[in-house]
């Protein structure tokens, strides 16, 4: 019983669950397009979260949770915004940071945009998640 309600809250690296981890490699770096926008160990984009140490910080469940529904996890810096700018132009990205008068706003191409609120005239938030759920198998 106790091994039972421990695995329950291990973090997914102490778990060490089944699979080839070169496979997982292949697919992250490879056809999956994970690293397009993540980044493990110095490799890859700038996009989404580092994922170096996800394994150690989410329990097993959280982690799968997290490819199967991107959305259902609210990740600090990583909700799209689409940000209607005084002269009509408008930005969409990411709100990494957002204060009472400012807005720090990464767009997709990786340029970070400091905005003073008197530059903008409003900012919605996109309720899905720009990461798509896990296409791959358990292989």
């Amino acid at each position: 019983m106790a091994r039972f309600i421990r695995s329950m809250n291990s973090t997914a690296f102490e778990m060490q669950p089944a699979g080839d981890k070169l496979a997982g490699e292949r697919y992250f770096f490879g056809s999956g397009g994970c690293a397009t926008c993540h980044t493990v160990l110095g490799r890859g984009g700038a996009n989404g979260p580092d994922l170096s140490e996800v394994g150690r910080q989410l329990t097993l469940a959280e982690l799968e949770d997290s490819l199967e529904k991107p959305t259902a996890r609210n990740v600090s810096g990583y909700k799209v915004v689409n940000v209607q700018l005084r002269d009509g132009s408008s930005l969409r990205g990411f709100a990494r940071n957002r204060g009472t008068h400012d807005l720090q706003l990464q767009t997709f191409d990786g340029r970070l945009h400091l905005l003073r609120d008197d530059e903008y005239t409003a900012v919605s938030e996109e309720a899905s998640s720009f990461m798509p759920a896990f296409g791959g198998t358990s292989q």
